[in-house]
């Protein structure tokens, strides 16, 4: 293993509370992220970041004739994903840095597709995890990233406490050195690291009343933020009055027969020339 990639750490934590939101949150996203990647069914995949091991489970089960390798450094989360990807022969675990993954010469330029989802705005240097992604692919290969842009969350009717909340939550993540806003960047860092850009869009990851997927989008939306609360008391952002204040309003503004949650997660891909 390499050495430790320069990160401030997941902001989220590893609680029996977050691997249930990471649960809700594969459920929303993993199908159309799956749609938009487009497989054969015979590819070679590296993960990075494969956190709970849901979306690589997910992966391989589109793999009738592929494999998937995940990387993850935590080793509570890759308990959780040898957990959930338990007893499938296509899926291989193993502890690393997203920076300097574990591979072999061997393995080294030879998948077919690397992906990374909701790594890097947790790492305080992303370009060194695509390049070292782009190293893993092979030429005419692609790799798919898929990042948060904070920014693009909007809210109707508006929820001014819970808005201060989420700039907070944002802020934590300039605090720590790291980019919240990462989303808008992803071609820019593909190109970065050698690679050739071809696609890019956005995954719509809201909903409204009335959606039978709105309760389990409101549930990942208050988690997200609810995670984050004692990393905002202990840096001092916000006190645990105005936590609390924004994820009652939040909930409550859930029950209005108009809300709508507005939210969409870049996704970028590139080849390898």
């Amino acid at each position: 293993m390499g050495a430790r990639p320069s990160t401030a750490g997941y902001i989220h934590g590893t609680s029996a509370a977050e691997h249930e939101r990471l649960r809700w949150m594969n459920q929303l996203l993993n199908a159309r992220e799956l749609d938009a990647i487009g497989m054969a069914g015979d590819e070679r995949v590296l993960e990075l970041g494969a956190g709970t091991g849901l979306f690589a489970r997910a992966l391989a089960e589109r793999l009738p004739r592929g494999s998937v390798l995940g990387i993850e450094l935590d080793e509570r989360q890759l308990a959780a994903a040898r957990g959930n990807t338990a007893g499938l022969a296509n899926v291989e675990l193993r502890r690393g840095d997203a920076c300097a993954p574990p591979l072999t010469p061997a393995e080294l330029g030879n998948f077919d597709l690397v992906h990374a989802r909701f790594l890097l705005e947790h790492l305080t240097q992303p370009e060194a995890a695509v390049r070292a992604m782009a190293r893993a692919v092979r030429p005419g290969g692609r790799v798919a990233l898929v990042d948060d842009d904070h920014d693009t969350l909007r809210l109707w009717p508006e929820a001014p406490a819970f808005t201060g909340l989420w700039r907070a939550y944002c802020a934590e993540y300039t605090r720590r050195g790291m980019d919240p806003w990462i989303g808008r960047r992803l071609t820019g860092l593909l190109v970065g690291a050698g690679l050739e850009p071809c696609e890019a869009t956005l995954l719509f990851f809201g909903a409204c009343a009335g959606m039978e997927l709105f309760p389990t989008v409101m549930d990942n939306m208050v988690g997200v933020v609810a995670g984050a609360a004692e990393d905002l008391c202990r840096s001092g952002a916000l006190g645990p009055s105005e936590i609390a204040a924004g994820l009652a309003e939040i909930r409550a503004w859930a029950e209005l027969p108009g809300a709508a949650l507005w939210y969409g997660v870049p996704y970028a891909a590139a080849r390898r020339p």
